[in-house]
């Protein structure tokens, strides 16, 4: 395996793992506002995670470029 297959599989699952856990604050924020409780630190951690999930994001169109 070349260098830059490394490279794309590793921010290929970033990106995936990113987006799982985004659905996953997403759920958790949609429970405690059912139950009636905060959500604020939760949706202040799900915009930190979108913040970073535009990043990985760029990183893997980036490498994709590479190729």
């Amino acid at each position: 395996m070349n260098e830059w297959t490394k490279r794309h599989d590793r921010a290929r699952r970033q990106v995936e793992e990113g987006r799982r856990l985004i659905d996953c604050q997403r759920v958790l924020i949609t429970t405690r506002k059912s139950l009636g409780e905060s959500t604020s630190q939760c949706r202040e951690l799900l915009t930190s995670f979108e913040c970073s999930q535009a990043i990985f994001e760029s990183d893997l169109v980036r490498i994709r470029e590479e190729e």
